[in-house]
């Protein structure tokens, strides 16, 4: 930052975020007389799109071929921006991305989501009639409609344990 006294103006171009540092301009008239105004600048990061598997439950290890259950799927935004449904916000199926194996490719946000905050993805699933093992496999998505070139995925789809967010599920009939 940089103050240029003739014009009284503080100036420049962040290059690098900074905590909150507190300036105090003082302003002094030919008598002597004096008046002070203290203010504070705070120059955040580029806003960025970050996401983190947290949990699942309801997933059964096995169903029958075209049977449904109710699944709800855990995330954490572990980006700067918050999640809304405006801004195109969605968790989506992966492997491959958007597929409808399980039925539905994406799944609404059910209210905006805070950075650091978790959201509670709570949806059906129909297994494949296809007899097999499937992915379960799910990340956020940014964007455009599916398959579009401004849509993405971020973040990470599994947690650093043992336990993963893909999991195969044998189907079998009836």
């Amino acid at each position: 930052m940089t103050f240029d006294a003739s014009t009284r103006t503080l100036s420049g171009t962040p290059t690098a975020k900074q905590e909150a540092v507190e300036y105090t301009y003082t302003a002094t008239d030919t008598d002597g007389d004096a008046a002070s105004l203290s203010f504070t600048i705070r120059v955040a990061g580029k806003a960025s799109d970050d996401a983190s598997f947290v949990s699942y439950a309801g997933v059964p290890s096995r169903m029958a071929a075209g049977s449904s259950a109710t699944v709800t799927v855990r995330m954490r935004n572990a980006g700067t921006t918050t999640w809304t449904s405006a801004a195109g916000y969605e968790l989506g199926s992966q492997r491959p991305q958007d597929n409808v194996i399980w039925g539905l490719n994406r799944v609404s946000l059910p209210s905006d989501v805070a950075p650091n905050a978790t959201a509670d993805f709570t949806f059906t699933i129909t297994a494949p009639a296809e007899l097999g093992r499937h992915n379960f496999r799910w990340r956020m998505v940014r964007g455009g409609a599916s398959g579009s070139a401004t849509r993405r995925s971020f973040g990470r789809s599994r947690l650093r344990t043992r336990r993963s967010a893909t999991r195969r599920f044998p189907t079998r009939r009836g």
